[in-house]
């Protein structure tokens, strides 16, 4: 295009302008709804989470309760989805050693990660243990070192 021609069309001059504009423009709203979509992600997983959790306290709620021995926890950084720390334990029923996890989840990564440096090995808590089936257990939401 020729400098004449485009004075004969201003606008010309201003495309390219515009289109770069427009395209960081889509670009940051494309950035802002995927970063929103991610964090609706992980309120989703959370929600999930603890109503699963509350749905097995009441399912357990008439289980008998055992002492159960923190084994160890680890926070592996997600990739998607909220954070979540896994507790290892064991107890004993009926002389027989049984060992099972804990999953606890958290919006944030740093507070994740806090909640398993605090979570100590041989720390006590109560689990309810399934009468007819000692693998399966349930931690009981009263242990605030844990839940």
């Amino acid at each position: 295009m020729t400098r004449r021609a485009r004075m004969d069309n201003p606008s010309s001059i201003c495309s390219p302008l515009s289109e770069s504009v427009g395209h960081l423009r889509n670009n940051s709203a494309t950035l802002i709804f995927n970063m929103g979509g991610l964090f609706v992600d992980i309120l989703v997983e959370y929600i999930f989470r603890v109503v699963f959790r509350a749905m097995q306290l009441l399912r357990s709620r008439k289980w008998p309760v055992v002492r159960a021995t923190v084994l160890s926890a680890d926070c592996p950084q997600a990739g998607f989805g909220c954070t979540v720390v896994t507790v290892y334990y064991e107890y004993v029923v009926n002389g027989e050693k049984h060992g099972d996890t804990f999953d606890k989840p958290f919006v944030s990564p740093d507070s994740g990660e806090e909640y398993a440096e605090q979570i100590a090995k041989g720390m006590g808590f109560n689990v309810r243990v399934k009468p007819d089936d000692a693998t399966a257990s349930v931690p009981l939401a009263g242990d605030a070192a844990l839940i």
